[in-house]
């Protein structure tokens, strides 16, 4: 799957995020490069057996003090379309075997489970890499996040938390009786 996120950070801020990032988890690997390439991988267990390792490649690069990164991590397949993959490879190899070709059949049968291994652990991986690059980067889809600024300047203060629109010309308001006043200066 391509992807492509937004950042207000620098490419040179976005690499020190990315390394220092790859050297605080023990579960991410990878490099970055001076030019804004990096990769990162990520592993885990299939099966509970099986290890499985997918990689995420991108490239960031700076224009109108936005941070463009684009890349591309393989996705792998849902829980529901694994199934549907493996339960149609079981049956073509079934008809296979049926129809008198015995080999390919076989085959058809095994490899079904088989391609279970990178479907299954490629879904849950991409996630987890597309996840730690936009926490590490804070970066978004469609518009970059708001710049964090880490001295906000102070609010003007209010000289009346009660202030009013109306002006000061010295008028009183009627009483609430029908009568009025004036006063005078």
């Amino acid at each position: 799957m391509r992807f492509e996120l937004l950042t207000h950070m620098t490419v040179s801020e976005c690499n020190k995020a990315v390394r220092e990032r790859l050297q605080t988890s023990r579960q991410l690997e990878g490099w970055t490069d001076k030019d804004g390439v990096f990769s990162l991988a990520v592993s885990s267990k299939v099966a509970r057996v099986f290890s499985r390792t997918t990689h995420l490649q991108a490239a960031m690069e700076r224009d109108k003090g936005v941070t463009t990164i684009k890349g591309y991590v393989s996705t792998g397949v849902a829980p529901r379309g694994r199934m549907m993959i493996v339960v149609v490879m079981i049956l073509a190899g079934f008809l296979l075997i049926a129809s008198g070709y015995g080999l390919p059949g076989i085959i058809a049968i095994l490899t079904g489970p088989i391609f279970l291994i990178p479907m299954a652990g490629d879904y849950t991986n991409s996630e987890t890499l597309l996840k730690e690059v936009r926490r590490t980067l804070r970066a978004r889809e469609g518009t970059p996040p708001k710049p964090v600024t880490k001295n906000p300047s102070p609010s003007k203060p209010t000289s009346s938390p009660f202030s009013s629109s109306r002006s000061t010309t010295g008028q009183a308001r009627k009483p609430p009786g029908g009568t009025s006043r004036t006063t005078r200066r």
